[in-house]
């Protein structure tokens, strides 16, 4: 009864109508039309991919981990820091194609690490929705015996800049259960610059 309400209405005043989807009553005999794309204005393209995070990664960026514990007061050796690429596309947890593993030394710091970055002349063009980022995003793990493990994400890195990448590492537990040695204490999203 409602749709014979309706299609008294004039058509402006029509929110929820809908058309049959064979008008004089003919069927599709099972089969879905076929249509040519290039004749059917209607038919929406399918979506393009993604743009890459970054244009063309002509630059370099350096980053050093400065690995400690009680809060940066005490300088962690041997730490096993894995660097990762980013994919903005990877769901929270995935890991990147591992891009160099490094070890701390008796300061706590690693040697400085050498990686793709995008030009710096990016970074002084308009963002924007779309713009190309003018740094480039990476993934880090640390780990060391008798520590939690730590994750690191969306480490940003700048053409021409050296970063240091500070990492705190939290003690287990003296009587901790073996199983939880390697379960990550906390995963850090970066979300501000690193310290230049």
């Amino acid at each position: 009864m409602e749709q014979n309400q309706s299609r008294d209405l004039p058509p402006e005043e029509v929110t929820d109508r809908q058309e049959p989807l064979f008008p004089d009553g003919e069927t599709d005999g099972g089969q879905p039309p076929a249509v040519d794309e290039g004749e059917n204005p209607d038919l929406e393209p399918s979506p393009a991919p993604l743009p890459p995070p970054y244009a063309d990664m002509t630059g370099t960026g350096c980053i050093i981990f400065q690995v400690t514990t009680a809060g940066g007061a005490v300088p962690l050796e041997d730490a096993q820091v894995t660097v990762r690429e980013y994919h903005p596309l990877d769901t929270p947890g995935e890991a990147g194609d591992t891009l160099a593993v490094l070890f701390s030394g008796g300061d706590g710091k690693t040697d400085p690490l050498t990686l793709p970055a995008p030009a710096r002349s990016l970074s002084m063009e308009q963002a924007g929705i779309g713009a190309p980022l003018p740094f480039a995003l990476y993934n880090a793990e640390v780990v060391l015996s008798g520590f939690y493990r730590q994750e690191y994400t969306r480490i940003p890195l700048f053409d021409g800049v050296t970063s240091i990448q500070r990492v705190d590492l939290v003690p287990l537990p003296a009587a901790s259960a073996p199983e939880k040695i390697g379960q990550p204490y906390r995963d850090i999203t970066e979300g501000a610059h690193p310290d230049l």
